[in-house]
Order: structure tokens, then C-alpha cells, then sequence
């Protein structure tokens, strides 16, 4: 059984179904800094903003609604 995840929308405005199975696709290995992190860690990452001049800096949430930078 997939959970439906809440809090998606459309440009419409209109809510957007998604299951965590589609959301897992964050590929976060291309990135050097992902490696200060440990692998349990990285299973958990939602969404990630990768910045800085050598890529050396990231913003990046949790699917328990964590922000870390």
C-alpha cells in the first residue's frame, strides 16, 4: 500500500496526488557535499537546493518537514 502524500498543487491550484514511491527519485550522488552525510540521511531527503559557486553548499528538506543547511 502506497501513502498519499498531502500539501501538493497544481499551477491550478488544484490539489495533486502523489505517493512517496514517485517521489523518491532525488538522485543526491552527483553531488560531492551529499557525501558529509550518512546513508540513513540521505533516505530521507525531500527536496534539495544544490548552490554555490563549486556546488559546495546545499538547502535541503526532510519528508519529516526538517530544513537543514
Amino acid at each position: 500500500m502506497e501513502e498519499e502524500v498531502p500539501g501538493f498543487y497544481g499551477e491550478s491550484g488544484k490539489s495533486v496526488q502523489a505517493t512517496l514511491s514517485s517521489l523518491k527519485m532525488l538522485d543526491v550522488g552527483k553531488w560531492p557535499i551529499f557525501s558529509l552525510c550518512s546513508e540513513e540521511e540521505l533516505q530521507l531527503i525531500r527536496q534539495a537546493c544544490v548552490f554555490g559557486s563549486a556546488g559546495n553548499e546545499v538547502l535541503y528538506t526532510t519528508v519529516n518537514d526538517e530544513i537543514f543547511v
